[in-house]
């Protein structure tokens, strides 16, 4: 099974990522008059802080999880990890409750040729279910909550 991000996930990361640009293109607009060198320096580090989170959002937004009874891989633009599930020697769901979305959800499974990590909250809550359900019946999943990150 192919388990993709919804683009809801990704507008709500993208929106973060250019965040920092639109209020420093605000800021800028209305003091346009009185603008230094020094505000235009701020403004284009700001601009390279925004494209580089919206670069991470495209490349979560990008990845794919594949999931089935013999291994678990994902699949994106920096490359491919795969688990054969009999040689999987730790699985844990990483939880961090967050007061603006719903909890932060990451599945790491390692296995002796690598590890597989997915931010398994960036699925629909069906699929997020399903993958827990699945991941479960296959590797004795470990649930670790971090301190909430607000």
């Amino acid at each position: 099974m192919i388990y993709r991000p919804t683009f809801r996930s990704f507008l709500g990361s993208a929106l973060y990522g250019l965040s920092p640009a639109a209020v420093a293109g605000v800021f800028t607009y209305l003091s346009y008059d009185s603008a230094s060198l020094w505000l235009w320096v701020l403004d284009a580090v700001v601009g390279l802080i925004s494209i580089f989170l919206l670069l991470q959002a495209v490349f979560v937004y990008r990845q794919q999880l594949y999931l089935d009874e013999t291994a678990i891989a994902t699949a994106g633009p920096l490359g491919r990890q795969v688990a054969v599930w009999p040689e999987v020697t730790s699985a844990v769901l990483r939880e961090r409750p967050n007061l603006l979305t719903r909890t932060d959800r990451l599945l790491v499974i390692e296995a002796p040729r690598g590890m597989v990590t997915f931010n398994i909250s960036t699925l629909s809550p069906e699929d997020e279910r399903e993958v827990l359900e699945r991941v479960q019946a296959c590797a004795r999943l470990v649930i670790h909550r971090d301190k909430p990150s607000i």
